[in-house]
């Protein structure tokens, strides 16, 4: 939930921005939205599921140091760590210099050129080893948090039935509350914990 909930937190610079705009007569372009509100409509549609892999499938784990020291090496993860995979003006200010290095840093970095990085590693571990079924790594909103990314390309992976998100599950709700506690979310009434 905390990836997922990421794009209703508030953003200061963008309001700003969006109030500045003009000329657009009888549009409030924050009306649709509100920053920092969870829409009860987008919550009732939400469903939760299970990923089941095969107990032997093999993940590389890419906040383990010596696997970015690895990856670091290669040619691939070297020209995009230089913006040489990269296209647009829009990844200058980001540039990491001639010393830039794949570590625990760089790959926990946002916008485009953490995409372009993220993406550069994911490409290089499918190409090195048939072997591997996708990656493991710690998402960047809670470093006690696991994430997997599967290659569907080579694993089999099945859903066990799915279940709606639902305001009734106390499971659900308190999982929901506290994403929304961590940041500051304004949650629908029937969502929310007595007290919250």
């Amino acid at each position: 939930m905390l990836e997922v909930l990421d794009r209703f937190r508030s953003n200061e610079a963008a309001e700003t921005a969006l109030n500045r705009v003009e000329g657009l007569i009888g549009v409030d372009i924050l009306e649709e939205e509100s920053a920092a509100v969870v829409p009860g409509n987008w919550l009732s549609k939400q469903r939760l599921a299970r990923a089941l892999l095969s107990p032997t499938a093999r993940f590389v784990d890419v906040t383990e140091a010596d696997v970015l020291a690895e990856l670091n090496g290669r040619e691939r993860i070297q020209k995009a760590l230089h913006l040489e995979l990269a296209l647009g003006d829009e990844l200058a200010e980001q540039e990491l210099g001639p010393d830039a290095r794949l570590d625990d840093a760089t790959i926990r970095m946002t916008g485009p050129l953490g995409r372009v990085i993220t993406q550069a590693v994911s490409r290089e571990i499918h190409d090195d080893d048939a072997m591997f079924a996708g990656l493991s790594y710690v998402t960047r909103f809670d470093r006690n948090e696991r994430c997997w990314a599967v290659f569907d390309d080579r694993v089999q992976v099945t859903f066990d039935e799915d279940e709606i998100l639902d305001d009734h599950n106390i499971d659900h709700v308190q999982a929901l509350d506290g994403v929304a506690r961590t940041y500051r979310l304004d949650l629908p009434s029937d969502w929310r914990l007595s007290g919250g």
